[in-house]
């Protein structure tokens, strides 16, 4: 296969590639052409419902996804703030009296 040739090949389908438009459009297309208005209506309608059958499992497994990524890092955030929390708490120095060296130094 000649590279010059499959460059100018890429080079001119590429154009027609991205203007062609996807099986949707050229169903109802066709229907219309076929059978007039009521026809593309109901190949509209068709597509549609297509697309809709094919998106709502989708969103529905990515909405559950992500509900749980964000539960996790909820968790690993609060988790991070309680080891922040006490960490802080163990710097501040203690009190005389609670330690006893009040008692044993006057």
């Amino acid at each position: 296969m000649d590279p010059d040739k499959s460059t100018m090949f890429a080079a001119a389908a590429l154009p027609a590639c991205l203007r062609m438009p996807g099986p949707g459009p050229i169903c109802i297309a066709a229907q219309a052409l076929a059978g007039g208005p009521k026809a593309a209506l109901r190949a509209n309608a068709g597509v549609m419902l297509g697309y809709i059958v094919t998106l709502v499992p989708v969103e529905t497994i990515r909405i559950r996804a992500l509900r749980g990524l964000l539960t996790h890092l909820t968790t690993r955030l609060l988790s991070c703030g309680h080891v922040v929390i006490v960490a802080r708490k163990a710097q501040k120095p203690l009190p005389d009296e609670r330690i006893g060296l009040a008692r044993q130094f006057p």
